[in-house]
């Protein structure tokens, strides 16, 4: 109705799993289509320790909860033309960002690994869950990601 044809997108915490419901579950192919998203702290493997073990290379998923399950079931649907950029927090080494555990976030990677760009980043100092989006670090992020040239 307005023209819109791309977006850019940011989710924090269950803001990244609303994103990924639509994606996968609700939208058309008439629908605009998201260039870049940029996941904060998103807990794509639940929250807790229970499904989120941390294991030497920081990459494997030992338990799959039935979010990421739900997730990794309908991933095909998931657009593969878009950057992805997932930020973790890490408060003193204790692999969480009080909230999110970093392996959570990371199984991010199961889902929108096949992207046309995947990174993530950890951020360590003053990085708990609900001021990732203040971080002086990660708002340089938003800027040059998010509002860089148009891919």
């Amino acid at each position: 109705q307005y023209g819109v044809e791309h977006y850019n997108f940011l989710g924090h915490s269950n803001g990244g799993l609303v994103l990924t419901d639509y994606l996968e579950y609700v939208s058309l192919s008439i629908d605009p289509k998201p260039n870049k998203i940029l996941f904060l702290g998103t807990p794509f493997n639940d929250v807790g320790w229970k499904y989120n073990e941390m294991t030497p290379t920081f990459n494997e998923v030992k338990k799959v909860s039935d979010v990421l399950k739900r997730y990794l079931d309908n991933k095909q649907r998931l657009p593969k033309t878009i950057s992805v950029v997932s930020v973790a927090g890490n408060v003193a080494d204790g692999n969480s960002d009080g909230t999110v555990p970093v392996t959570s976030l990371l199984a991010g990677g199961l889902i929108y690994g096949d992207s046309q760009s995947y990174q993530t980043f950890l951020v360590t100092e003053n990085a708990k869950h609900s001021q990732l989006v203040v971080h002086p670090t990660v708002m340089r992020l938003i800027q040059t990601f998010l509002w860089s040239a148009k891919k």
